[in-house]
């Protein structure tokens, strides 16, 4: 019965036990039947019956027998069966259009040539319900697939969606401050002078590293990776020098925040570059307000802030202090710009990157309407990211 199988579906074997029935009623009004006409009629219905099981393979094959035993007069088989007009109406149910509309043709063609114009009639006409009944059949199940497969696609989108929101919040809560510890610990190897220090920030630059590695394979699970780089082309990998890692600052969520989400975001922006300082890093992130315009809705405002604040983790792994940064966040009434510009670390002092972070952003911001280009300039590391701001 294929995919539509179950309780709905006992209409066919209903259908099918009625129309036995009726043909044993009729076929017993017979007041002489010959022992080949018996058989032929038992055969005939059993066949019948195997239509519920596989209804596809099961109604040419009645009506093709039932056409095969009209020809046979000895046979006795009647102009107008039960079983053979159910069948013919399985049949534009379940099989190819070509081939039913091919068997039902025959099948009216026999009985002009065998029975006549007036058994002709009434053959055309059952026929021709039975044809519109299966018809109607297959175009319910048609549309009833085509539902389910909607229904498939949207719950596979959604359940794509749900594994990239937990990968970024992974990234958001947990890489970010790894890569913070890695990162604060090998500027204090730069300095060391006491052995059992250095061992101890070893210690902990490596259990960190260990613990950013493992949540790099978590995020790869729920992207469903089936490579260490799931989703990124190897162009990607190769320009992104920024890791998955962006904090996930209390940006009001509220439909109508007003003005409060850019004293947020300022706040936001205030903290990173006070942890950069402290590293020893020099540079200024600039929020221009382009006049007063409407605050864009509140998950364009999340991901504004998040790719912020990837963007000063990525200086904070990728950029050797003292060297400078420069960040400006420019919001207008059509559209948000940021730019970032930092010098890349020299290799020797490189990090293990990831590929990830970048990534996904870029797949995020590309489903609310933005773009993200990255490149390499003069050993500058360069992002542009618009957003949409009346999305």
């Amino acid at each position: 019965m294929g995919r539509h199988s179950g309780p709905r579906s006992l209409w066919l074997p209903s259908l099918t036990a009625a129309a036995a029935l009726a043909d044993l009623a009729l076929f017993s009004l017979r007041l002489e039947a010959t022992v080949p006409q018996v058989i032929v009629f038992v055969a005939f219905t059993l066949l019948c019956c195997l239509m519920p099981l596989k209804p596809a393979c099961a109604a040419p094959v009645c009506v093709t027998a039932g056409m095969i035993a009209m020809a046979v007069p000895a046979a006795g088989f009647p102009a107008l069966s039960c079983c053979m007009l159910l069948a013919v109406g399985v049949a534009f149910a379940f099989t190819p259009m070509p081939a039913a509309a091919g068997l039902a043709g025959i099948a009216v063609i026999e009985t002009l040539w065998l029975q006549g114009t007036p058994a002709l009639t009434g053959a055309v006409l059952f026929q021709l319900l039975a044809a519109l009944a299966g018809f109607s059949v297959r175009q319910r199940r048609r549309a009833a697939s085509e539902r389910e497969r909607a229904i498939e696609a949207r719950l596979r989108s959604e359940t794509v969606a749900g594994h990239l929101e937990l990968a970024s919040r992974l990234h958001d809560t947990v890489t970010n401050d790894l890569s913070c510890i890695i990162t604060m610990t090998e500027t204090m190897l730069l300095d060391r002078s006491d052995p059992q220090m250095e061992t101890m920030l070893t210690g902990v630059r490596d259990r960190a590293q260990h613990a950013l590695d493992q949540s790099h394979d978590m995020i790869d699970v729920l992207r469903g990776a089936a490579s260490r780089h799931p989703d990124t082309d190897a162009a990607d990998a190769a320009e992104e020098p920024g890791d998955a890692i962006r904090p996930r600052p209390d940006i009001p969520p509220t439909e109508n925040p007003g003005p409060s989400w850019i004293d947020g975001l300022r706040t936001m922006v205030g903290e990173e570059e006070r942890k950069l300082e402290v590293l020893g890093f020099r540079g200024e992130c600039d929020v221009i307000m382009d006049g007063e315009p409407t605050p864009p809705a509140a998950d364009v405002r999340r991901e504004l802030a998040n790719v912020i604040g990837e963007l000063f983790a990525n200086i904070r792994r990728h950029c050797a202090p003292p060297a400078d940064y420069v960040m400006t966040v420019r919001i207008g009434a059509d559209e948000i710009r940021v730019m970032e510009m930092n010098a890349i670390r020299p290799p020797e002092r490189e990090s293990v990157v990831s590929g990830r972070g970048l990534s996904l952003h870029r797949r995020l911001i590309a489903g609310l309407g933005g773009t993200m280009e990255t490149g390499i300039e003069d050993d500058t590391w360069i992002v542009r990211i618009t957003l949409p701001s009346n999305r």
